[in-house]
């Protein structure tokens, strides 16, 4: 009874295994349909198996579910030290997908939060750093907003200048048309300056940010 126990449960492993490794929703479908089965496997093994399900939710996007689950692989494989073929960190890895798929459902502040982290843990990473760059940008400051405001207003007021231009200027005061047309110039120059001078600021204060984390 037991051999045919363990039979089953190496037939169940390997059913899994067989499947390609870049079939990312044949494996997902294979554990949810299979779960309780590959559970009574060998806990390492488990683990492993599991870990492949993570990173198939991660690339089919289901990244709802896998925050569900990894904070607890995660600690099962920091706990219990169990590394996982082919993977160098898996805990790194890990730390990572659960950072974008925060990021990718639009929780940027805990992805930020991560990212520090995961640039502290390894500073080579660019992945990390361009990540965290883009989850920063992605969560505007009040003063950002307000500064970004004033920029869309002095572009908005461009077209009633330029109606009134057409309209009104062109027909009957002609000799103002240089007047508006500096203007609108100066209107258009300032916003798109303004916008343009707010994103490199909040581009260069991230990369300090980084930097700091770095020192």
């Amino acid at each position: 009874m037991n051999h045919q126990h363990h039979t089953i449960q190496d037939t169940i492993y390997w059913d899994f295994k067989s499947i390609p490794s870049d079939q990312y929703r044949e494996r997902v479908r294979f554990f949810d349909d299979h779960a309780q089965e590959l559970s009574q496997l060998e806990y390492h093994i488990w683990v492993d198996i599991k870990y492949c399900y993570i990173q198939a939710l991660f690339e089919i996007g289901n990244y709802h579910k896998l925050l569900l689950l990894v904070d607890k692989l995660i600690e099962e494989i920091v706990i219990d030290n169990i590394e996982i073929a082919d993977v160098e960190d898996p805990f790194e890895e890990l730390l990572y997908k659960k950072a974008a798929s925060q990021y990718n459902i639009d929780h940027h502040h805990k992805a930020s939060d991560l990212l520090m982290q995961l640039i502290k843990i390894n500073p080579r990473e660019e992945i990390y750093q361009q990540l965290y760059k883009k989850s920063r940008h992605a969560v505007p400051t009040e003063k950002a907003l307000r500064i970004k405001s004033i920029s869309l207003l002095l572009l908005i007021l461009v077209v009633p200048l330029l109606v009134i231009e057409l309209l009104v200027v062109n027909t009957l005061f002609p000799f103002y048309n240089d007047i508006f047309m500096w203007f609108r110039i100066l209107l258009i120059a300032g916003g798109v300056s303004i916008f343009l001078g707010l994103e490199y600021t909040r581009i260069r204060s991230v990369e300090k940010e980084i930097k700091s984390f770095l020192q």
